[in-house]
């Protein structure tokens, strides 16, 4: 950790009482958090660009004025200047890796234009510039282009209003016993959210509200007491507040020359602690997938493909008519 009072701001912030349910007082922590966090940013760190160029400039000066005899005083003048140059191209280094979410770095080399490069390509291939509609309209401007978006997600996505169809009895033919299905709904222990924290996965762009997965490891044992609380409150009351469902929605490119909106493929970026209680309810629900599911119905490629062959050769040898449809493949 660069700044020592960096924890202290965190405690401090954190420490502050709110009047709300559990779910309520961790994201208004939160949300209180990163207000302090950004007036502390601006405050204590500010333009990291400038301040290495600054750095620079004070350490040749200084090496320019102790040029001849240098004295124990002189060298360590001039050890405070390197100390703060490399910590600050330290600082520049992790914030573009960050922003170019990239997950390696080769330690001792200044890598800050190479992450700069990245994002900046990262955004060029990113930004959808042009759009064709399925009428062959051409959309060219960012208005047209998001409202486009919008309608043809919105109606691709829209919840049906009917009723669900209900499977028969017949095909329901694997099922939990009282004592699975009394252990699948049991509260989930401090064990358990402690486990799913452990597995957050490193390097993931965070959701609306900035947190990511590094931090609730990093600062765990502030916010420990504040996460828990909310997760059994979810637990009691099987219900989410509206701000937690918040997600940024990116479009992700699926192949390399993408013209319509068919040729995007939409994921949702949740805010950790969402991330969070899904990973406990899928860690649950694994233990109990092998004797629902079969293995014909899972999503690994190798498997479908063999199941797809040996149907294909089922119809080779039959008189029934057939057919294969592939629609809305995500």
């Amino acid at each position: 950790m660069e700044y020592p009072e960096f924890f202290d701001i965190i405690r401090t912030s954190w420490r502050g009482i709110i009047a709300a349910s559990p779910l309520g007082v961790l994201h208004h922590k939160l949300w209180r958090l990163q207000y302090a966090l950004r007036r502390w940013n601006k405050q204590r760190i500010g333009d990291l660009p400038v301040k290495v160029r600054e750095a620079h400039i004070q350490l040749a000066q200084t090496l320019q004025e102790e040029q001849g005899d240098i004295s124990s005083m002189d060298w360590l003048q001039v050890r405070i200047a390197t100390n703060r140059l490399t910590a600050l191209q330290r600082q520049l280094e992790t914030f573009w890796a960050q922003r170019a979410q990239t997950k390696w770095i080769t330690e001792g080399d200044r890598n800050s234009a190479f992450f700069h490069t990245r994002v900046q390509r990262r955004r060029a291939r990113n930004r959808i510039t042009v759009l064709s509609t399925a009428d062959g309209k051409k959309l060219d401007n960012s208005p047209e282009i998001s409202n486009h978006a919008k309608q043809y997600f919105s109606s691709h996505w829209a919840a049906s209003v009917s009723a669900p169809a209900l499977l028969p009895p017949t095909l329901l033919t694997q099922r939990i016993g009282a004592d699975q299905a009394e252990k699948l709904i049991a509260p989930f222990t401090e064990a358990e959210i402690e486990s799913a924290v452990r597995r957050l996965p490193p390097n993931r762009a965070p959701g609306p509200d900035g947190f990511s997965g590094e931090f609730y490891k990093a600062f765990w044992p502030i916010i420990r007491g504040d996460v828990i609380r909310a997760i059994h409150h979810f637990h009691q009351t099987a219900q989410l507040p509206p701000s937690w469902g918040s997600t940024h929605v990116v479009l992700i490119p699926k192949n390399s020359s993408p013209s319509t909106l068919k040729d995007y493929r939409p994921i949702s970026i949740c805010d950790t602690k969402y991330k969070l209680i899904a990973k406990l309810l899928v860690m649950r629900l694994k233990k109990l997938l092998p004797v629902l599911v079969g293995q014909e119905q899972g999503r690994q490629e190798a498997i479908a493909e063999k199941a797809t062959e040996k149907l294909l050769k089922g119809w080779r040898h039959g008189n029934l008519p057939h057919s294969i449809l592939r629609e809305g493949w995500y």
